[in-house]
């Protein structure tokens, strides 16, 4: 199968590729996970002065305790995630390693590595942008791994 675009659509084709890794990075550890109810214990504080993340110049994690069969885990949350102390928050984990856990809303465990995803979207635009021209014509032959470039003027 051959492939021919231009460099804006070769950069969308493996922007869709790393979400779609990222997504089933998600999905694997999904699979063989347990979803349980925890509960917020403190919150753990770090400063820093001058910072916009937060009003009063720092950040914030929620330090969550559950239980995992016969073992009681404590594990801090993602940074500015804002719950009490003492409500019941949803937790999933490993298993096969329950420390492995995450509170389990949108922004606790979904959207909270997707900002990691801007490094390899740079990375990945820095290379496109950078070795490929206007004008090139990108050709990939998925089945011999291949890529080449031709440019038409």
């Amino acid at each position: 199968m051959i492939i021919r675009c231009d460099r804006d659509r070769l950069f969308t084709i493996g922007g869709i590729i790393i979400l779609i890794l990222f997504a089933l990075l998600k999905l694997q550890f999904l699979i063989g996970a347990r979803v349980t109810t925890g509960t917020v214990i403190d919150t753990r504080r770090w400063e820093a002065n001058g910072s916009l993340r937060s009003p009063n110049g720092g950040f914030t994690a929620p330090i969550v305790s559950f239980k995992a069969d016969s073992l009681t885990i404590k594990f801090v949350g993602e940074k500015n995630l804002h719950f009490g102390v003492d409500p019941n928050v949803p937790v999933i984990y490993k298993i096969n390693e329950p420390t492995d856990a995450h509170i389990y809303t949108l922004l606790g465990f979904w959207l909270a590595g997707y900002a990691w995803l801007i490094i390899p979207f740079a990375l990945f635009g820095g290379v496109v942008y950078t070795v490929f021209d206007l004008n090139d014509r990108i050709i990939i032959n998925v089945f011999k791994l291949s890529i080449k470039k031709d440019n038409p003027s």
